[in-house]
């Protein structure tokens, strides 16, 4: 067990993490991401309980992949202007 004070906790500033054999994976909180949308965290949560974006909860946080979280945006600008041609 590490001494007091020395446990690491998962980063999720934005910093990759590596898994399986130096695969990158970025992780963002839900300030991140409200601050990558432009919106508060008060509007992420409610995004989160609506189940209206992609989110995993780990051992009691809510994180996001960054590269769900770029998908949706993407199918999300698609949809928008596949309405839009309409």
């Amino acid at each position: 067990m590490p001494a007091a004070g020395t446990e690491r906790s998962p980063r999720t500033d934005g910093e990759a993490l590596s898994f399986f054999g130096g695969s990158k994976l970025r992780l963002y909180d839900v300030k991140e991401v409200s601050e990558i949308l432009n919106v508060s965290e008060r509007t992420v949560r409610r995004m989160i309980e609506r189940k209206e974006i992609p989110h995993i909860r780990i051992r009691g946080r809510v994180l996001f992949r960054e590269e769900t979280i770029d998908r949706w945006l993407r199918d999300l600008e698609e949809k928008n202007n596949t309405e839009l041609a309409r």
